[in-house]
């Protein structure tokens, strides 16, 4: 959820441009992919348990009996890339950009270590390995 303070910034964006306003939200979403990315790394890295997931997270979601934490992270962070894609989408649309010829690779994002993160917390207790 966005804060009182985003969403006031957003409805401001919007009324001004909304070409802005995808592009910024389509960002926020990006973030949120890497966000999860990197809560994959410290399950893998056995930072979090990778506990059973809760059943309103399977039920919503369609994930099997079995399915765990890691499941959950999985299915919402396409669902945060499914919105990152529209929002970038929908600016695009609205700025003119012809896809055809303004595709490409992303460029890299920061690599999650998660060894540094580890060895952060414990030394400092706060997470400064993000």
């Amino acid at each position: 959820m966005f804060s009182p303070c985003s969403q006031c910034l957003c409805v401001l964006c919007v009324d001004k441009s909304s070409t802005c306003c995808h592009r910024v939200v389509g960002y926020f979403e990006e973030e949120a992919v890497q966000s999860y990315t990197d809560y994959l790394a410290l399950i893998d890295a056995g930072v979090h348990a990778n506990v059973a997931a809760p059943e309103i997270a399977k039920n919503y979601w369609k994930l099997p009996a079995g399915a765990t934490l890691r499941d959950v992270v999985l299915a919402v962070r396409e669902d945060e890339a499914g919105h990152r894609d529209v929002n970038h989408g929908f600016a695009d649309d609205l700025a003119g950009i012809d896809l055809h010829l303004a595709s490409g690779e992303c460029p890299p994002r920061h690599q999650f270590d998660s060894n540094r993160f580890i060895q952060s917390s414990r030394t400092t207790g706060r997470r400064s390995g993000c």
